[in-house]
């Protein structure tokens, strides 16, 4: 899911343009171009005020009542998108006396299973959150979902970026909610004291584990990094493991036989991970930290950089102060497209096949995108809106603003939207703790090639599908 992006000249044009693929780009997979929105015409999408916003919203077709269930992950990534949420909620049931939205907050553990589970029983949500491309299409192949597209018209998601992640046989299944920029930050006052310049993150691989040296020979760890429930496994996976490859059809070659991931192409990574291993880069807890503790330790000035999201690298920000806080992407060893760019993807909304209330469904997701919304989700809770109607002029720091010119350049795809939820699991959540508890790069070249081998044999359907996914990014 890596795109391709119109870089911009002046600031505020970068600002203007910033949503164009995820805040104004353009992507490799899609034709979308910048111009389809105009500062101008956002500025003025911008000003639509609650109440028009609200008489915008299509009334439900019944007035009978109406209980729509809304399955959601919560603000892991995005602090204070619960009271964003509520807000939203409240507004349209204000504007639709009929309706009722009961909204139901999942863990980061149970998010996929729970959903599993109330697929097979086919009950629970009217809508359900989903992370973007597989994690989105495994459910659309398993008809656990309808089509958005069948729901939202096309005038109306033409405003939504990202959606190419979404899409399968001519449809579009989830309703891209906040874009997910994949930057990493850095404490520019610990490089600072170890002799770098905090103004100017590693561009190479070499200039990192230089950087890693200087800030490891004054006592402090260069590299947090939580993995006790296997989450950044796939995280360091995307970060460093898709350097050598240039489309989405790279990431789904093994899965369909057309490459093999003890291919260097696809197992140098593991010695790139090593490095930071062995060199003790990376805290040794990691396997017993989680996730967001190792975030923390950054939060706390006792590490040089960290992995985020956008919206955490604003609450960083918000916490450690504007003059601590450094933006950069992965410095760059491969050698292919997806070297050096940020990372994005986006977070979606799906109708599930078993609602009662599809059309309502869609409603209440179209006013979810409207610009009032849009543009109070960023300002409740920094995450980053999938909609070419947000006002860029609500970017106040710098590193926003930098956030937003990273993505009006040249971005990649987020690794695990395009290979088999079943293999990241085992290869790279358990996969990297085995790494991290002594396994070589040669055991972990092997072992993922064991698994996708394994997946192929168990899914031949899903295999099918993967097949039918990859060529659609090969005509």
């Amino acid at each position: 899911m890596r795109l391709n992006l119109i870089k911009v000249i002046a600031l505020f044009a970068v600002l203007g343009l910033l949503l164009t693929l995820g805040f104004g780009c353009k992507s490799k997979t899609t034709e979308t171009t910048a111009a389809q929105s105009t500062a101008a015409e956002t500025t003025a999408a911008a000003e639509t005020t609650a109440a028009e916003t609200t008489k915008a919203a299509t009334e439900t077709t019944s007035g009978e009542p109406v209980k729509l269930v809304f399955w959601w992950w919560g603000e892991q990534e995005a602090p204070g998108l619960e009271k964003w949420l509520k807000e939203t909620v409240d507004l349209y049931q204000k504007a639709h006396p009929n309706v009722t939205i009961e909204t139901v907050l999942q863990s980061t553990e149970t998010l996929v299973s729970a959903f599993k589970s109330a697929a097979a029983a086919q009950q629970g949500p009217d809508i359900q959150y989903f992370w973007g491309g597989i994690f989105t299409i495994e459910d659309a192949w398993a008809g656990s979902i309808v089509p958005i597209s069948d729901y939202i018209p096309a005038d109306e998601l033409k405003h939504y970026y990202t959606s190419y992640e979404q899409q399968f046989d001519g449809k579009t299944w989830g309703a891209v909610w906040y874009t997910v920029p994949n930057p990493i930050v850095y404490n520019k006052q610990i490089f600072k004291d170890a002799g770098l310049d905090p103004e100017n993150f590693p561009k190479t691989w070499d200039e990192f584990l230089a950087a890693c040296k200087a800030i490891q020979a004054k006592g402090i760890v260069p590299f947090s990094v939580g993995n006790k429930e296997g989450f950044a496994g796939a995280w360091l996976a995307s970060y460093i493991g898709i350097q050598n490859l240039d489309s989405p059809a790279d990431l789904m070659a093994p899965a369909i036989g057309k490459a093999k991931y003890t291919d260097e192409k696809y197992a140098a990574w593991w010695k790139r991970l090593a490095e930071l291993r062995d060199n003790k880069y990376i805290n040794k807890d990691i396997n017993s930290l989680e996730f967001y503790q190792g975030q923390d330790n950054f939060k706390k000035g006792n590490a040089g950089f960290t992995l985020t999201v956008g919206s955490g690298a604003v609450d960083f920000v918000k916490t450690m102060g504007t003059d601590k806080v450094g933006i950069a992407t992965m410095p760059v060893w491969g050698t292919g497209k997806y070297a050096g760019p940020l990372q994005l993807s986006s977070q979606t909304v799906g109708i599930t096949s078993w609602s009662k209330y599809p059309k309502e469904s869609a409603d209440f997701i179209m006013f979810m995108h409207t610009p009032d919304r849009v543009n109070a989700m960023y300002k409740m809770s920094g995450a980053f809106p999938a909609d070419d109607r947000f006002d860029p002029s609500l970017l106040s720091t710098d590193q926003e603003k930098k956030i937003a010119k990273l993505a009006s350049e040249n971005v990649s795809p987020w690794g695990e939207n395009y290979i088999p939820s079943q293999f990241d699991e085992q290869a790279y959540y358990f996969g990297v703790q085995d790494f991290f508890n002594g396994k070589t790069p040669e055991d972990m070249a092997k072992k993922c090639q064991e698994i996708i081998e394994k997946w192929q044999k168990e899914q031949p359907d899903s295999v099918k599908n993967f097949e039918k996914w990859y060529a659609s990014f090969t005509k």
